[in-house]
């Protein structure tokens, strides 16, 4: 593999266990909200939640109505009476507490520190995903942090990676973006000219987009960089 000096590293199912993360907050959110919930709740909860996303990425409804709108779905689910809009930033809240790292990333994050340039490159919160990082002790590993609502643009967005390139001063040939969706990560490098590997640890993943590799774990990240 050619020499690098920059990584594009995505967060979330790259380096931290976002499901796990948003299990433990939609748990911890409807607690304090004075709502039980089972497993099953929860499976209804991440149907909604994707359903939610995917029209807000379509272009049908603004993100701070869908962001509402998904507890108002979820209470009529149950049944249950109360303001969607405090169970959203309940769940907001308890979720940028969230740090809980996918196997191998932590070191694997150490590793590639000590040898390029990291830039983080994520789509959400700036508040969550600071305080996500704050979580993890990752607050200090990255030269730049690009957060999609601070920059104004949404990976795969060229807008995105252009933003990110300029700030940073990185460049084309020397930048491997590193990330496990096609269709924000693999994508938006693509778009952009950039080289990327598909983070995929589940070994599940379709990719109709051009990469250079295919991964299943960290130690494999590390042995080719």
């Amino acid at each position: 593999m050619k020499r690098y000096k920059d990584i594009f590293l995505d967060l979330d199912d790259t380096v931290l266990d976002f499901k796990k993360g948003q299990h433990n907050a939609l748990f911890a959110a409807c607690g304090e909200f004075g709502l039980h919930i089972t497993e099953n709740d929860y499976c209804e909860y991440d149907k909604i939640n994707k359903e939610s996303w995917k029209a807000y990425e379509r272009g049908e409804i603004e993100k701070d109505v869908m962001l509402v709108l998904r507890y108002k779905r979820f209470l009529a689910y149950k049944n249950a009476e109360g303001d969607a809009t405090k169970l959203n930033a309940l769940y907001g809240k308890h979720l940028s507490m969230q740090g809980c790292f996918l196997p191998g990333a932590e070191e694997g994050v150490r590793y590639l520190k000590k040898k390029y340039r990291l830039s983080l490159i994520t789509n959400g919160n700036l508040a969550t995903q600071n305080g996500r990082l704050a979580a993890a002790g990752l607050t200090d590993f990255f030269d730049y942090k690009f957060i999609s609502d601070g920059v104004g643009f949404r990976k795969p967005d060229l807008g995105f990676f252009t933003h990110a390139l300029e700030v940073s001063g990185a460049k084309k040939e020397e930048t491997l973006v590193i990330g496990d969706s096609p269709s924000s990560d693999i994508l938006g490098a693509y778009k952009c000219g950039l080289d990327a590997l598909l983070f995929d640890y589940k070994g599940t993943t379709v990719c109709p987009y051009p990469y250079l590799k295919r991964v299943r774990a960290w130690a494999e990240i590390c042995a080719l960089l």
